[in-house]
Formats: structure tokens, C-alpha cells, sequence
């Protein structure tokens, strides 16, 4: 817990307004069945985020991966279900479903979260390559469409695979028009040396990327794989005066769409 909490500081001194919890793998799937050990490591995961977040005002988002299952979709939310209810408990109220290379059982869950805790703010984002297409073969123009068409997320968006500049290439493609875009691309592509994964990307050039995303309309920008404190610390001042919105600030008022905030909003991975 303890090394938990000071990269949650680390991530906050650099400027992050928000962070998540580190869950990305927790659920009974990837944890053989064991009910105990996902309710025991989402308590925790949360508890150290709470922690660190309230000394500095800012967000916390339930972080739940991609979650995949042979006996098909109804399985798929049942799973989702589980964490997110393990997730309330703890008084949850934001969530990100990140890294979904398709929309299965996501909108369920989405919807269901919206019955247990009408307030919450949820983002679902999708990962896909340079290329546009998820590892399952999905465009991110049909994967956003398909979700902006149910209707229950607050934010929509892309994170992972791509760097920054491939990122903001797709974006430019994308019909993301009255859309809270929500992106989060990788600190560069990795290298493997030994058993060990390095990102490269230069920070300042991530910044830089990160700014024209911003001009392009996307209200929250942060960081996934290999996104160091110093990315983040370059892309607030990058980002500094350009007077961007703050989508988190929806959920406290009962998901209105926001006008006034001129905050910018920063994740750790």
C-alpha cells in the first residue's frame, strides 16, 4: 500500500487531476473464481487512490479492464457486474472501462451503473492500433458509434496500442462532433530488453501531441503504458491558460452538460 500511494503522489505533484485505481486485471477471471481476493483487491486499491486524491482534490475512477469470456456476452456483463457492485460499495462514483477491443457487455453494464448510482460519471474507452482497428477487427469509428448510440457513458474515447501522434492521427479521422472525448495513448511504442519493458517516447513530444489533441476537441487527456510523472508534468504546462472543460465536473451536477469549468484533467496510469 504504501508504494501504491506515493506513485498515486508522484502522478499528483506532476498535475494529474484524476487518478485510477489499480485494477485493470481485477475479476474473477483473472483470478480463477475467487470472489474474496477481487473484493479484497478492489478495497484496497481504492482505499490507497481515496487516500492520496483527497489531499489533493482530485478524482477517482474505478479502473476496470477488458473483460472476455468463451460462454459469450451475458457472462461477459455478469463479470462486469461483480466488480462495478464491489466498486459501489467502496462509494465508487466514477468509472473507466478501458481497453475494450469491442462493446460486449458494456453497454449492460453501463446501463446498470446508471440504475445503482445516477450521478456516477463513466467513461468507456476502446483500444485500437494506428490503423484504426481493435484487436478484434472493429473500427474505433463503429466501436464510438455503436456506444454513442446507447447513450449511457458520459465520455467516450481511445487508449493504449498507439502513441501519441498515432493517436491524434485517428482522432483527426474520427466524427467525434459533441462528443467528451476522452484519450490516453502510450508514452511511445515499447522495446524489450531481456525480460524488461522500456517506453521511450520523449516527454515534451508527448506534451506536444497532447496540446494538438486538446485543439482538436478532446476535454480529458492523460496518459496508459509507459506514462511517467514527467509526461504528465510536461503536458499540464503545455496545456496551461487553454481554458479546457473538465467532463468529470458533470457528474456532481447530475450529468448536465458542463459550460463554466476551464480545468484541464490529467490521469496516471
Amino acid at each position: 500500500p504504501e508504494l501504491i500511494d506515493e506513485i498515486h503522489r508522484e502522478y499528483l505533484e506532476a498535475g494529474c487531476r484524476a487518478l485510477k485505481t489499480n485494477t485493470l486485471g481485477a475479476n474473477r477471471i483473472s483470478f480463477q473464481g475467487d470472489e474474496e481476493l477481487v473484493r479484497k483487491t478492489v478495497h484496497a486499491a481504492w482505499e490507497a487512490a481515496a487516500k492520496a486524491a483527497a489531499d489533493y482534490d482530485a478524482f477517482v475512477f474505478a479502473d476496470i479492464g477488458p473483460i472476455s469470456s468463451p460462454s459469450g456476452e451475458t457472462e461477459v456483463f455478469e463479470e462486469y457486474r461483480f466488480v462495478a457492485d464491489c466498486f459501489l460499495e467502496q462509494g465508487a462514483e466514477n468509472f473507466l472501462f478501458e481497453t475494450n477491443a469491442n462493446t460486449d457487455g458494456l453497454k449492460e453494464i453501463t446501463m446498470y451503473i446508471r440504475e445503482k448510482a445516477p450521478e456516477a460519471f463513466i467513461i468507456v474507452s476502446f483500444a485500437v492500433q494506428a490503423d484504426g482497428f481493435s484487436r478484434d477487427g472493429i473500427l474505433a469509428a463503429d466501436l464510438l458509434a455503436d456506444m454513442r448510440a446507447h447513450g449511457r457513458a458520459d465520455a467516450l474515447g481511445l487508449n493504449c496500442i498507439c502513441g501519441a501522434r498515432h493517436m491524434l492521427n485517428l482522432v483527426r479521422e474520427l466524427d467525434h462532433e459533441g462528443m467528451t472525448l476522452a484519450l490516453m495513448p502510450n508514452a511511445g511504442y515499447p522495446t524489450v530488453i531481456g525480460n524488461r519493458t522500456f517506453y521511450d517516447g520523449d516527454p515534451r513530444y508527448f506534451a506536444e501531441q497532447m496540446r494538438e489533441m486538446a485543439a482538436e476537441g478532446a476535454m480529458i487527456l492523460g496518459g496508459c503504458c509507459g506514462t511517467a510523472p514527467v509526461h504528465i508534468e510536461m503536458t499540464a504546462q503545455a496545456l496551461a491558460g487553454r481554458g479546457q472543460e473538465t467532463a468529470v465536473h458533470r457528474a456532481k451536477i447530475r450529468r448536465e452538460r458542463i459550460e463554466e469549468r476551464s480545468d484541464s484533467l490529467f490521469w496516471s496510469r
